[in-house]
């Protein structure tokens, strides 16, 4: 199945000329700017979705990306692009232009299976030492230099987990099969919804 994109603009969410296959897929074919990455769960409800809007407009500001977000809106027409898909619980992401940032940029994809040798046996990951201009800043102007480190993975390891020197010596990327247990884990008694 094909991820699904649109734009926001008053009247919701619009169609966009962008297909893709993937979120990783659309990734590549974004705008510069400042993004957002989340799983949904029971169809339309996220864990902690004010938070990760609250970074998408830190890292606006941090990247100098001037940006007033309607929240409501964001969230009517993330809903409402989700209910379309009928993917039920999915994969999404909202992207801000650097140079439209009144053009936001969302997509959803089905959600993957995890399959049963990951949850029975977990993963094998490896550390990629990586930085960015500005940790602090989830910018999609790095996803290049992410996308050469992954390639050069040995082929049995399932994610690379980042490494800067800059953060003391601390990781900054989980893997993903560590972050959908942790979102497993803790989505019942948070009650954020998009």
């Amino acid at each position: 199945m094909p991820a699904r994109t649109a734009t926001i603009d008053a009247a919701g969410p619009q169609p966009t000329p962008i297909q893709v296959q993937s979120l990783r897929d659309l990734a590549e074919q974004e705008p510069e700017g400042v993004y957002t990455v989340t799983r949904t769960y029971r169809e339309t409800k996220v864990v902690l979705f004010d938070a990760h809007i609250d970074r998408l407009e830190e890292s606006a500001a941090l990247e100098g990306i001037p940006l007033e977000l309607d929240r409501s809106l964001v969230r009517a027409s993330l809903r409402s692009l989700i209910k379309e898909s009928g993917y039920g619980d999915c994969r999404m992401r909202i992207t801000i232009p650097r140079d439209a940032a009144e053009e936001i940029l969302i997509g959803v994809e089905p959600l993957p299976d995890i399959p049963p040798k990951i949850k029975e046996q977990g993963v094998r990951t490896a550390t990629v030492s990586l930085s960015r201009a500005n940790p602090r800043a989830k910018s999609n102007a790095w996803l290049g230099q992410r996308g050469l480190a992954r390639q050069q993975l040995p082929p049995d390891v399932y994610e690379g987990r980042g490494y800067s020197s800059m953060l003391r010596g601390r990781f900054w990327k989980g893997s993903r099969a560590i972050s959908t247990r942790i979102e497993i884990a803790f989505s019942r008694p948070l009650k954020s919804t998009c």
